[in-house]
C-alpha cells in the first residue's frame, strides 16, 4: 500500500470493523479520526459535542485529518460520518490517497446502531442520534440524505455493506483495491 486508504461513510456503515480487518489484511496501520479526538480529549464523541459543540469537534476532526494525510506511514483511516461536510477534508482525503464509501441502507444502519446503543439510548460515538432508537431511522434518513452526494464527490471505490460481516467488508474493499 502507498497511499492512504480513507473510509467514509455513515455511522454504523462499518467504517472502524472492516477497516480493522483491512488494514490487517493489507499489513497497514488502522486509525480510526473520531477515537483518536476521544483520545486527545479524553471525552466521548457525544460529551464533545455537548461541552464544546459540533463545531469545535469538526475543526479537531480537520486537524486530524490534515497530520494523517501528511503522515509517511500509508494508513487505513475510519473517518467519522460528517468528515465530508468539509471540502477541505474531501481534497485532503481524496489527494492523499484513495477514498472508499461504505454504502449501506438506512435498515442496516438501525440495525447496527441498536446493536451497540446502551439501554435504548444513543451510543456515546453518536451524538447525532437522539431520542429512542426507534425515532433513528428518520434522522438518520435525514443525515444521509444530506451527505449523499458529498459521498459520491469523493469516493474513489463504493462498496455495498447491506447483509455482510466485517469480514466479507473487508474482503470486498481489498478486492476492489487489487481488481
Amino acid at each position: 500500500m502507498d497511499d492512504h486508504l480513507w473510509l467514509v461513510g455513515m455511522m454504523g456503515s462499518g467504517k472502524t470493523a472492516a477497516g480493522r480487518l483491512v488494514a490487517g489484511r493489507l499489513e497497514a496501520a488502522f486509525v480510526d479520526t473520531d477515537e483518536m479526538i476521544c483520545a486527545e480529549v479524553g471525552s466521548t464523541v457525544s460529551e464533545i459535542f455537548a461541552a464544546r459543540s459540533e463545531e469545535w469537534f469538526r475543526a479537531e476532526e480537520a486537524g486530524v485529518i490534515e497530520r494523517l494525510a501528511r503522515s509517511r506511514q500509508p494508513a487505513v483511516i475510519s473517518t467519522g460520518g460528517g468528515a465530508v461536510l468539509s471540502e477541505s477534508n474531501r481534497r485532503i482525503m481524496a489527494g492523499s490517497g484513495r477514498v472508499v464509501w461504505l454504502r449501506a441502507g438506512i435498515e442496516t444502519l438501525v440495525s447496527r446502531l441498536r446493536e451497540t446503543a446502551p439501554e435504548g439510548g444513543p451510543p456515546a460515538m453518536r451524538p447525532l442520534l437522539a431520542g429512542s432508537p426507534d425515532a433513528w431511522e428518520v434522522e438518520l434518513a435525514r443525515i444521509e440524505r444530506s451527505r449523499r452526494r458529498l459521498y459520491e464527490i469523493v469516493s474513489d471505490i463504493v462498496v455495498e455493506v447491506d447483509g455482510l460481516a466485517p469480514e466479507q467488508v473487508a474482503e470486498r474493499v481489498v478486492g476492489e483495491l487489487n481488481g
